[in-house]
């Protein structure tokens, strides 16, 4: 399972205004720190059926997501939590 933690400028370029309504794809984390959200995904408090994976993919992937401006254009970087691997790629243009 894939877990995207989003930083207020990510969120910020997920959502957008139509009519004066704010609408999102992105929910509320329901922890407040990631290492949190590790511990109780362990005890199969977050995940209760783990989607029915197997244990050959028994963890989740925690993402963190920003996006930046370079001249003018918007990029998303989305790095691994426990690697730091990290991409950048270009933001997807809002209401899209």
């Amino acid at each position: 399972m894939w877990v995207f933690n989003c930083t207020k400028a990510a969120m910020e370029c997920f959502t957008t205004t139509v009519k004066g309504e704010k609408r999102t794809c992105v929910a509320t984390p329901p922890h407040k720190t990631i290492a949190e959200s590790i511990e109780q995904a362990r005890d199969g408090v977050v995940f209760p059926d783990r989607l029915g994976l197997t244990k050959a993919y028994d963890t989740e992937w925690h993402w963190l997501v920003h996006c930046i401006s370079v001249k003018r254009q918007k990029y998303l970087l989305v790095m691994d939590y426990n690697t730091r691997y990290c991409m950048t790629m270009l933001a997807p243009k809002k209401g899209t």
